[in-house]
C-alpha cells in the first residue's frame, strides 16, 4: 500500500476503533478473546483494504470482517476442542462507579445468553449504532428479520436481567444480609 492509502486506513480506522472494541467485547465472552478478534479483523482488513472500492462502506466493511473472525475462531475451538481457561475480568472504565460497573458485567454476560445472530444484531444496532438497513445488509437477511432478532434479543435480555435482579433481591432480603448496594455507600 501506498502512504496515502495508510494514512487513510488509519483515519477510517480512528473513526470506528471505539465502536469496533465495544463489538468485539459484546460478540466474545472474555475481554483476551475479544482483543484477539479485534487485532485480526484490523490485520485482515488491512490487508484487503486496497480492495475496498468505496471507501464510504469502510465502518460496514470492518464490522462484516470482525462477525467472520469472530465466527472463525469459535469454530476453530470446538474443532480443536481446547481446554477452557478462567474467564478474563472484562476491561471496563476504572472510573466508572462501582454499581454501574457491576451492570455493565451482568448486560455482558446476559448477552453472551443470547444466540449468536441476535446478540450480533443488538451489538451492531445498540453498541455500534448500525442502521437496521445496514445490519440487514451485513447478515444477508431481510429488515424485518433483523428487527425481529433485535426484538426478540431485548424481550431475552429484559428477561434475564430481570432473573439476576429478582435473586440478587431474595438473597438481600434474607436474614439481615446488607445488599450490594448499601456495602458500596
Amino acid at each position: 500500500m501506498t502512504e496515502n492509502e495508510n494514512n487513510e486506513f488509519i483515519d477510517l480506522l480512528k473513526t470506528v476503533d471505539k465502536s469496533l472494541t465495544n463489538y468485539t467485547l459484546a460478540l466474545c465472552k472474555d475481554s483476551d478473546e475479544a482483543k484477539d478478534i479485534f487485532q485480526d479483523t484490523v490485520l485482515a482488513c488491512y490487508q484487503n483494504f486496497d480492495k475496498l472500492r468505496d471507501k464510504s462502506v469502510f465502518k460496514s466493511y470492518i464490522f462484516q470482517i470482525a462477525f467472520r473472525t469472530y465466527k472463525h475462531t469459535n469454530w476453530r475451538k470446538r474443532l480443536f476442542q481446547r481446554m477452557d481457561k478462567e474467564k478474563a475480568d472484562m476491561i471496563l472504565d476504572p472510573n466508572m462507579k462501582v454499581s454501574l460497573n457491576l451492570e455493565v458485567q451482568d448486560l455482558y454476560q446476559a448477552m453472551n445468553e443470547l444466540p449468536l445472530l441476535q446478540r450480533n444484531a443488538i451489538s451492531l444496532f445498540e453498541i455500534s449504532g448500525f442502521s437496521i438497513k445496514e445490519i440487514a445488509i451485513m447478515q444477508k437477511t431481510k429488515e424485518s428479520t433483523v428487527k425481529s432478532r433485535l426484538k426478540r434479543g431485548r424481550e431475552k435480555l429484559a428477561e434475564l436481567l430481570e432473573v439476576e435482579k429478582e435473586q440478587q433481591m431474595l438473597v438481600s432480603s434474607k436474614g439481615n444480609t446488607n445488599t450490594l448496594k448499601e456495602v458500596i455507600v
